[in-house]
């Protein structure tokens, strides 16, 4: 299992990969990816660390407050721009093809195809 947050990451660490292969997409304001009944009571880790450029250093931990703040979230997570939130739709194409590259498949062909669906993305 790997977890990464751009295709440039996909292929880390450097070395064998053995099926199944797992590919967990996430990017630093994520609500899905953060979620966790726990916020009811206890302060995350990830609120008393150094914040990610895309984390809003004014968020803070107040008890449930903040689960009820990541649970709205997940609503509108992939309403944002690429590469925050849980909009993965522009590494959809890359990421499927380093979990399962298919026979014969060009990288530019890749590039094409993901380039088309970032073009038809209903916003």
């Amino acid at each position: 299992m790997r977890f990464a947050a751009a295709p440039k990451t996909f292929a880390r660490p450097a070395g064998p990969w053995n099926d199944p292969r797992v590919l967990h997409l996430q990017y630093w304001s994520d609500p899905v990816v953060w979620w966790s009944q726990t916020l009811l009571l206890k302060q995350p880790d990830w609120l008393k660390e150094l914040r990610a450029p895309d984390v809003s250093p004014r968020t803070t931990w107040f008890p449930a407050v903040a689960f009820f703040q990541v649970t709205v979230d997940q609503f509108y997570g992939t309403t944002v721009l690429n590469g925050c939130g849980h909009n993965h739709g522009n590494m959809s194409v890359d990421a499927w093809s380093t979990i399962t590259p298919p026979p014969g498949c060009k990288t530019q062909r890749a590039h094409e195809l993901q380039a088309s669906i970032d073009k038809h993305r209903i916003e």
